[in-house]
């Protein structure tokens, strides 16, 4: 097996749905999903990707017989993004969905759970609402995809039932972690990519500071400004580097959101 991807988590792929295809505010649409049962009081879990990275860290070490913990894996989740992102990626063609994937290449491991750009005619982006969807790439068996409702009481229930059943009938006996011989993995290898960000300056003296400022970042591949807002496009970089560069100039923003693209996405906004 040498790729585990997919939207694993059905209340935040709710709560982006919502904010695409009814307009609706992240607040609004996380209301909503507390409103059906979807989310918890204290959402945390799903929207900033803690429940994503224990499942991929999971499915990880399964599909690879390494030793993946969820603390390896940089995890970003859906908080940050607005309706005015939804809305810049309604001109792009594109979707964002919340993304674990893990690559096993070279006998090392590159893993990430974040939000990422897609475009609308991939396969990922018509999971809708609480579907979820897992994607096993092995180098023989090629591509597997499975779809299936991720949150509510029936899939929740169901996936209950079915492991107490597994579990009385010893099914899991001979076939579990337990029982196999893992490698260690020490680190995970991050990769590069592009980025969408969005900063939110305090005023409109700090936009034109901070606007100056990208200007003259080597990094940043194109810059757009908009009313109260900034959003630019980065040449590809790793997560960290990303962080580093936007904590620099903290001082001229009260808000941000920065979402990965996929290699296929062309900047045309």
């Amino acid at each position: 097996m040498k790729e585990v991807k997919g939207i694993l988590n059905g209340t935040s792929n709710f709560i982006l749905t919502q904010m695409n295809d009814n307009d609706l505010t992240f607040e609004g649409a996380l209301t909503l999903a507390q409103q059906l049962g979807y989310a918890e009081t204290d959402p945390s879990d799903d929207t900033k990707g803690y429940d994503v990275r224990r499942k991929l860290a999971i499915l990880s070490s399964i599909a690879f017989k390494k030793q993946v913990s969820e603390e390896m894996i940089p995890c970003r989740g859906i908080d940050y993004v607005t309706s005015f992102d939804m809305s810049i990626f309604k001109t792009m063609d594109c979707t964002v969905k919340l993304l674990g994937k893990a690559i096993n290449s070279n006998n090392r491991v590159s893993a990430s759970v974040e939000p990422v750009l897609m475009k609308n005619d991939s396969s990922l982006s018509k999971i809708k609402n609480a579907c979820n969807l897992i994607s096993v790439t092995g180098n023989i068996v090629g591509e597997l995809q499975f779809v299936g409702e991720g949150a509510g009481k029936n899939p929740t229930a169901n996936a209950i039932i079915c492991d107490v059943i597994d579990i009385l009938g010893e099914s899991y006996k001979h076939d579990n972690l337990l029982s196999k011989r893992l490698d260690s993995t020490v680190t995970i290898r991050h990769e590069a990519s592009n980025y969408y960000v969005r900063l939110s300056p305090y005023n409109y003296n700090y936009k034109d500071t901070l606007a100056n400022a990208l200007e003259e970042k080597s990094w940043i591949k194109k810059i757009l400004s908009y009313d109260k807002d900034i959003v630019f496009f980065t040449e590809k970089l790793f997560l960290i580097e990303l962080e580093e560069n936007i904590q620099c100039l903290k001082s001229m923003y009260k808000s941000y959101c920065y979402v990965k693209l996929e290699e296929d996405i062309e900047i045309k906004v």
